[in-house]
């Protein structure tokens, strides 16, 4: 029989493992929605997405379960197992799935609101745009410019190396891409 203080600490577990397995399962999805292998309608997809979760329509997502059915997906008893408690004991499994379901719900339905908000914000600080003949990237914050001439790209060098993370190299680069992309006069 597992004993109160067992099933607190059980519980705390269950709702840390939930949370994580909701914010993994998130960030998978945002990667194939707007994300990091999305390179073109990123803001279009998130804002749809935004639209569909305020209107309580089908997003066609669904968070993970305790089913197992994906090979590093837990099921009750491997929870039970993961928290401390046996096997056998059915009501404290039951109370552990429950807390590990509501964990990982609000955290994956949570991850993804907020980062589809972030993606149709507008412009942050290390956010551009192209702008102008010849291949200009402006810089939406404070409107500076990055000037990319045929094979020179040594101003847009140190903007990458200024970059704090990954996101604002994403974004950088995907404004220099656009650039590139863009017919010529």
């Amino acid at each position: 029989m597992t004993t109160p203080e067992q099933l607190d600490r059980a519980l705390n577990r269950a709702a840390t493992l939930g949370n994580r397995a909701g914010e993994d399962a998130a960030y998978w999805a945002i990667q194939d929605m707007w994300g990091g292998r999305v390179t073109r309608g990123e803001s279009e997809a998130a804002a749809e997405f935004l639209r569909k979760l305020d209107e309580g329509d089908d997003t066609g997502l669904c968070e993970p379960q305790l089913s197992g059915e994906y090979s590093d997906e837990p099921t009750p008893q491997s929870l039970a197992i993961d928290c401390g408690i046996e096997e056998d004991d059915a009501d404290a499994i039951d109370e552990l799935c429950s807390m590990w379901e509501q964990a990982c719900s609000e955290a994956y339905w949570g991850t993804l609101e907020r980062s589809a908000r972030e993606q149709v914000a507008p412009a942050a600080a290390y956010d551009w745009e192209w702008s102008g003949p010849g291949g200009t990237l402006t810089r939406l914050a404070d409107g500076w410019n990055v000037w990319l001439q045929g094979d020179d790209a040594s101003e847009f060098d140190e903007q990458w190396e200024a970059c704090e993370d990954d996101e604002q190299r994403n974004v950088l680069g995907s404004a220099y891409d656009d650039v590139m992309d863009a017919p010529r006069p």
